[in-house]
């Protein structure tokens, strides 16, 4: 209908790629966790719309992931005399339990010697998930947090074929639906009370959204096909909210 209209921030052309996408929404945020504001980045969008293609990419086109780490250590490396320690989770939260394989990589600016520890992929306690969740970057005295998500397919949440997906897509749209509200009521400035224990991914998540320095930005994904017409309106008014 032409009396729906939405406005946002930016609006990237199907063509653009995503080294513009990273220069334009993410690259900001990142170089604000290296000057100790915490920063968080989503993708929302139904499958096959190109969340995961935006935050990972393929070896030929990067997404914001592999962006974000090359640049972190390009400031590394063009900050000689000051150490820097990184500490890098990797996490998936499924039906409400966080699991993940961890990781932790350590780098010193003057010879950016890396070392990683491998630890097998492990079901995570609560409490761990909670202390070792999202990365960390530290410069100095300075401690910030970077939080790069792709979410669930949006459509995920309909899925109704037998009991575990029941089970799945109730928990992904009481996730999501929790994602929302707690943006919604951040953007306003004005809510008493926002949920952010009705949800792991932003309990998990609260010290990051919340704070004077905070910065957020949601990327929606969507797609022309037709078949998913309903999806993609859903989709800009998640966006617009």
């Amino acid at each position: 209908s032409p009396q729906v209209k939405f406005l946002y921030d930016h609006v990237f052309e199907p063509l653009t790629d995503n080294r513009a996408v990273y220069k334009t929404v993410a690259s900001p945020i990142v170089q604000s966790a290296l000057d100790g504001i915490n920063g968080t980045i989503f993708a929302y969008g139904v499958t096959s719309s190109g969340k995961t293609h935006t935050m990972m990419g393929t070896e030929q086109v990067p997404g914001i992931v592999p962006h974000a780490i090359a640049e972190v250590f390009r400031t590394i490396t063009r900050t000689p005399g000051k150490e820097f320690l990184l500490r890098l989770s990797m996490m998936e939260i499924y039906n409400e339990v966080g699991w993940g394989p961890w990781r932790r990589v350590e780098a010193l600016a003057a010879a950016l010697h890396v070392s990683c520890g491998s630890a097998a992929p492990a079901r995570a306690s609560a409490d761990r998930a909670e202390g070792m969740a999202d990365p960390n970057l530290r410069l100095g005295r300075t401690l910030s947090f970077l939080n790069l998500i792709d979410l669930a397919g949006s459509e995920s949440a309909k899925a109704e074929v037998n009991r575990s997906q029941r089970m799945e897509g109730s928990f992904i749209n009481k996730s999501l639906l929790t994602l929302g509200t707690v943006i919604h009521k951040l953007s306003e400035g004005k809510a008493v009370h926002i949920p952010f224990r009705d949800s792991k991914l932003t309990r998990l998540l609260q010290g990051s959204l919340t704070g004077s320095g905070a910065r957020i930005a949601v990327i929606c994904t969507i797609t022309p096909a037709s078949t998913q017409a309903e999806e993609t309106h859903n989709t800009l008014k998640f966006a617009s909210r």
